[in-house]
């Protein structure tokens, strides 16, 4: 073994060390300003609303039509598993239209 191994094992472990440490520090609410006392996956202060609970219950009832029952043809299977997410978005010109906020968004969907 050359002399100079355990030296580059120690400084690459010393380095290892360092940026897990300086990791660990990052995204707190002390290195972001602004961003104190609220996390960024935090959910919206409307998410019972009747907006949400329309868009879960049109994501609910596409995913659970998407749960077929397999037939062991790849084929089959997907295309029985894509109907759903084909259908679907047949329904948001009439939630987003009774749903959205601005006119832009209510438009998005008829495109």
């Amino acid at each position: 073994m050359n002399k100079l191994t355990p030296i580059f094992i120690a400084g690459a472990l010393a380095v290892s060390a360092g940026l897990a440490f300086a990791q660990s520090q990052m995204n707190t609410p002390e290195t972001m300003p602004g961003h104190a006392g609220h996390s960024m996956s935090a959910p919206a202060t409307d998410a019972d609303g009747p907006s949400t609970q329309a868009y879960r219950a049109a994501n609910d009832k596409m995913h659970a039509e998407m749960a077929i029952e397999f037939t062991g043809d790849a084929d089959i299977d997907f295309m029985q598993g894509m109907i759903p997410t084909t259908r679907a978005p047949s329904t948001w010109p009439a939630w987003s239209s009774s749903m959205a906020r601005t006119p832009r968004s209510a438009s998005l969907p008829k495109r």
